[in-house]
C-alpha cells in the first residue's frame, strides 16, 4: 500500500533451495501481488545468500531503498548471509520477518547489521502485526 501511495518500485525474489524465481522493481503491482499469492513451499533447503545476492542487484546505483526478508530463519548459509548483511550499504534498511522459534532465528541472524530489523512470529499463529516480537533492531 505504501509503495502504491508513493509509486516506489517493488521486485521480488523468491528463494529456497536456490532463487527460484525473481521480477524486477516495477509498479506494476499487480504482477508482484499475483507472483506472492501462488507461492507454496517444498520443505526443501533454504539458501538465503543467493536470494540476498539477487535482490541487491535490484537496487539502484545509489545503493538506497528497503529490503524485506520472509523467512523460516532455516537457511543453510548462515555465514555467507551474515557476511552480505553485515556489508549492506549504508542506505539499505534491512527487515527480516521470520516464522518459527526465536532461538533459531536468533542463531540465524546475529550477525546481522545495526540497519537490519528482525522480527518472529510463531509458526502456530496467524500472521499479523500484533504477533510480530521483536529481536532485534
Amino acid at each position: 500500500a505504501a509503495a502504491r501511495r508513493f509509486g516506489d518500485p517493488v521486485g521480488l525474489v523468491v528463494f529456497g533451495s536456490s532463487v527460484t524465481a525473481s521480477i524486477k522493481p516495477t509498479t506494476k503491482y499487480e504482477k508482484i501481488e499475483r507472483a506472492i499469492v501462488g507461492l507454496s513451499s517444498d520443505s526443501g533447503g533454504t539458501e538465503l545468500a543467493p536470494a540476498l545476492a539477487k535482490a541487491l542487484d535490484y537496487f539502484p546505483q545509489t545503493l538506497r531503498g528497503a529490503l524485506m526478508i520472509m523467512t523460516d530463519a532455516g537457511f543453510a548459509d548462515k555465514e555467507a548471509v551474515s557476511r552480505r548483511l553485515t556489508a549492506l550499504p549504508a542506505g539499505v534498511e534491512c527487515t527480516a520477518f521470520c516464522f518459527g522459534g526465536e532461538d533459531s532465528i536468533r542463531d540465524a541472524f546475529s550477525e546481522a547489521s545495526a540497519s537490519t530489523r528482525v522480527y518472529a512470529s510463531s509458526p502456530d499463529e496467524p500472521f499479523a502485526e500484533t504477533a510480530l516480537n521483536e529481536l532485534y533492531g
